[in-house]
């Protein structure tokens, strides 16, 4: 403040808490505070699923999770209102899902999908977090994407927008395809082989055999292979889905489709 009556102070972003500090430091003349106002900063949803109970405990849990909802979408999806602010694949399907069974609005979800397709780099992975300065490669979360492709096909019939992102997908999969040694084993060559933040697991990273390689990323290819297949067969080309499947299966397992997302 300058001594200067009406002064107005307001934050550059959008910040979250429990609390709020205020903290002045004043010469010879006293501080005077007139008014103190908030601003709700959160995506104009308009819930139009109904979920019913006699529980009043779940009641609330469905307005939490309704207001957390709203606040996690701005122009863009984001992994939260008050950590990173950030659009991270890797969040974005929980967020997705949850959009396409609340509401009819499903417009943030093709935006993440166009977003992070429109991310890849020359070798056909996504970024991790976009739009943004970095380019923090998480092959993992490159998988993500074709799960998040996938549950918005099945949540949306709109068979034109899938089949113009199903390049991506096939982009996707050459890479990791391309990643698999005369054993069948995926061994990743580039990024951050981050999954989750798992006590004992060093950055994030699963841990690998003594070949080199990770079950988790092993299985999570398999998942994607069947769900790209499932694309494919719906809404691209048979020949695709019959690799994605066929490949599948020599990765892993006999084709059985299996209907969760890592």
């Amino acid at each position: 403040p300058d001594g200067s009556e009406n002064r107005r102070f307001t934050g550059a972003f959008v910040r979250a808490g429990r609390f709020l500090e205020l903290r002045f430091a004043a010469g010879d003349e006293a501080v005077v505070l007139h008014r103190l106002s908030l601003l709700r900063a959160e995506y104009p949803l308009e819930i139009t699923s109904r979920f019913e109970t006699d529980s009043s405990d779940v009641r609330g849990l469905i307005a939490r999770c309704q207001r957390t909802l709203r606040a996690s979408c701005h122009d863009s999806i984001v992994d939260g209102p008050y950590y990173e602010q950030m659009g991270w694949l890797g969040d974005t399907p929980q967020t997705g899902a949850a959009l396409c069974t609340t509401t009819r609005d499903d417009r943030l979800v093709r935006k993440a999908l166009l977003a992070f397709n429109a991310s890849r780099i020359p070798a056909g992975l996504t970024r991790a977090q976009w739009p943004s300065r970095n380019s923090v490669i998480l092959p993992g979360q490159t998988l993500i994407w074709i799960g998040l492709l996938h549950d918005f096909a099945w949540w949306r019939n709109d068979a034109s927008f899938v089949r113009s992102l199903l390049p991506g997908q096939r982009a996707i999969l050459d890479y990791f395809l391309g990643c698999l040694g005369p054993d069948n084993r995926l061994r990743l060559d580039r990024g951050w082989c981050f999954a989750d933040w798992v006590p004992g697991w060093r950055w994030g990273n699963p841990p690998v055999g003594k070949d080199g390689c990770s079950a988790l990323f092993q299985w999570h290819l398999v998942v994607a292979l069947q769900m790209a297949g499932k694309l494919e067969q719906y809404f691209g080309e048979p020949e695709f889905a019959s690799r994605n499947f066929r490949r599948a299966g020599e990765l892993g397992l006999p084709y059985v489709y299996l209907g969760y997302w890592v």
